[in-house]
Order: C-alpha cells, then structure tokens, then sequence
C-alpha cells in the first residue's frame, strides 16, 4: 500500500504542476470555473499497481469498465447476513444497466444530473470522452476529486449531452441534438435536470451552472423542443418549483439574497433570504409546510428557512453538502462528497441513517451531484467525477427505513 508521505506528495505536485500550467485553471467538480479554462488532455492515470487499489485488484475498474469478478466478490450483505460490509446499504447496484449507443470508441464524460419521469430517465452530461481517457486521477486522490469532477479531457465532444433512456431496460433511446448548441464550449458545466411536480405537461428543465452564458436555465417540452431559456447571473447551482408556478433559482456564488424568483414566464420578481447568507450554495428542498433547506458546500451545512425566507436553524458538520432531495415523508436525504456517504435527516436536523463509500468500481461512489427515484423505487446516481450514472434497486427485505422514498420533486 502506498505510504501517506508518497500521496501527498503526489497531490501536491499535480496541484502545482496544475496551478504552472499556462491559463490553467482549477474548476471545483461542481460549479463555476474560476478562469477560463484551457482544454487540459487527461487520457492517462498515474503509474499504478494492484497494491494501490484497495477496493479492486483488477486495474480495468479504474478505467470505468464494468468487473464482474471484483464486484462479486466484494458483494456487500445486508445486516444480519454473513459477510460483506453493507456498503451499498438497502439497495444493489446494476453495474450494466445503462445500455450508450454512443459512437464507438467513446463513453460518458462528466455525468451532471439525472431525473426519472414515468419510463424515461432523462441524463444531463458534458458530452463523450474517448475510452482510454480517465477521470482525472478523481480514483486514485480523494483530495484532489473536488477538482478533477470540473476538468475535461482535450479531445471531448460536446455532443449527447441531454440524452433519454427506457427507465425499464436501460437502452437509450432519444438524444437531444438541440441541446448541444447551449453546451459547445469550455465554460459549460451541465448541472441538474428537473421536472415540475406541479405541471401537468411535464416539461424538462436543464440547468447549466456554467460561466457567463452557460449560467443558464433551459426549459424544453418532454420530446426536446425549447420553450424558455433564462440567463443565470451567479452560477446557477439549483432551481425548485412552487405551486403558484415560481420558479425559484439558487446562486452559488452570489453575496446577495441566495434565491431568485422568477414567475412561470421566467420574469424576475424578486429575490429571497439573508444577504451573504450563504456559501457555495449547492441544493434546495422544501418540507411540507413550505419551509426551505438549503445546502452549502464550503460552509459544511444546511440552512433552514421559513416560507418567507427568514433562517430558523442551521445543521453543522456535513461536510460537503452536494445534493439534498426531500422525500413525501418529510425526511432531507443529503449527499456528502467528503464522506461520499447519504444520509438521511428528520426536518429538526437529527440523522436518522447513512450509507455509501469512497470508490470508483460499481456501488461506490466519488462525488454525487444528483440523484432520484423512480416509480419502482430504485435508485439513480450521477457522478460527475467518476464520470458515469449509476442505477440500484432495492435489496430484498431491505429496511424500508433505510430506503429513500419517493421524492418530492
């Protein structure tokens, strides 16, 4: 096994190496570049052996390839059973089950958002990467993962990047070319994917959290023709839905009030909470009586506000808060992209359960930026960093506490 000295001397030296190159920029794995970013070439890993890789000895699971005998055998248990080390929790993964007809020789790049909807699941991504490419290194140096999830290979194509999947099978079957004329460009940082509880229409919004004009919200019907498009002002991080038909938009860098209000036209009609109440605002929930979470990533926490945007409490020491979801029984579900762990809160801020670990093979995870249920309960993933989607289903007789339940989305 490598020695600490040896790690970190190697994060330290990529990150200098990085911070020397000409116009190099680092981008966190979610969110604004700090610079405009030249195409940096990432299409081989550190020197490795099998001792460097805890999880799996079988190199071909860093390269993002599926291993069958590595996932066998470090199936995880239920508690209760014997063996294996619960890391997935109540669900099991399907390491296959999304099935690209993407051009050979390519896969996904950076995988932003994921939503479920009926028999589809629509995925948001930054376009294709060739196969031999890696994420950059985000396998090998935990530290260094928040900032490889926002760095690009030279050669991606900006193409596929809103693509539609059969929720049942996995295959694909639509891809969005109209979209790929909003994502063309460095500076692009395809975010989340939503869809309005409250519409009977089910239009898909997409989110871009890019700089300049990719900040922006684009709003398109369920077979993919463009209705609306809002230019962001602050890198938009997050947007939610009222009932009235508002829209509400979260800035993740702003020092004004954290959330724009735009009516179902996309005017702004104002804005909403504490000036410079928030810091690296990253995700927005709401409860059932109308009160509002909001999760920060580099103030290591949840706000909670009252329906008119007055704070009421704060939940402390989670770590990097990437994604929350309120799920129909009142409990936050939040994603931690330190601990790469879920965990689930009361709406009083008490953990309730958790569960995931650090990983690129199939059930772990290295930073998750968005995540839904579907009708039948299983569960999808999108990992920026580790450049893919995930899908779980429910293990037999799992504890339904453990589960997350439907979302209010």
């Amino acid at each position: 096994m490598w020695s600490r000295n040896l790690r970190n001397a190697l994060v330290v030296s990529t990150i200098a190496y990085l911070g020397a190159s000409s116009g190099a920029a680092m981008a966190a794995s979610e969110g604004k570049p700090i610079l405009p970013t030249p195409a940096i070439d990432i299409t081989q890993p550190p020197p490795m052996t099998t001792d460097r890789v805890p999880e799996c000895t079988n190199i071909g699971s860093f390269r993002g390839t599926s291993d069958p005998d590595c996932t066998k055998a470090n199936a995880p248990s239920q508690i209760g059973e014997k063996g294996g080390t619960g890391e997935t929790g109540p669900y099991e993964v399907v390491p296959d089950f999304f099935k690209p007809n993407f051009p050979e020789g390519y896969k996904w790049a950076r995988v932003g958002g994921i939503f479920a909807q009926d028999d589809k699941i629509y995925i948001y991504a930054s376009g294709l990467a060739k196969n031999d490419s890696t994420p950059a290194w985000g396998g090998l140096m935990r530290y260094f993962s928040m900032v490889a999830g926002g760095l690009m290979p030279a050669d991606v194509r900006r193409e596929y990047i809103l693509t539609v999947w059969d929720r049942k099978t996995g295959k694909q079957i639509d891809t969005w070319k109209q979209a790929d004329q909003y994502h063309n460009k460095q500076g692009s940082v395809p975010h989340r994917v939503r869809v309005d509880p409250n519409d009977p229409q089910k239009h898909v919004w997409i989110i871009d959290e890019g700089s300049g004009p990719f900040d922006q919200i684009i709003k398109y019907t369920p077979e993919g023709k463009e209705v609306m498009r809002i230019q962001g002002k602050a890198s938009t991080a997050d947007i939610a839905f009222k009932p009235n038909g508002e829209i509400w938009a979260l800035e993740r860098t702003t020092t004004d009030e954290p959330i724009i209000r735009y009516d179902a036209k996309g005017k702004e009609i104002g804005r909403l909470g504490p000036k410079g109440s928030t810091k690296d605002a990253h995700c927005i929930a709401f409860d059932k009586g109308g009160n509002f979470y909001i999760g920060e990533m580099a103030n290591g926490r949840v706000q909670k506000f009252n329906p008119e945007g007055n704070p009421i409490e704060v939940w402390p020491n989670i770590r990097i808060t990437n994604y929350c979801a309120m799920d129909t029984d009142d409990h936050l579900w939040v994603f931690d992209s330190d601990s790469m762990k879920f965990l689930k809160y009361d709406t009083n801020g008490k953990l309730l359960t958790s569960w995931g670990t650090f990983g690129y093979y199939p059930g772990r995870f290295l930073n998750v930026n968005q995540f839904d249920v579907d009708k039948e309960g299983n569960l999808l993933v999108a990992e920026p960093t580790n450049w893919r989607p995930q899908f779980f289903r429910p293990k037999k007789n799992a504890n339904p506490d453990e589960l997350i339940k439907a979302l209010k989305k």
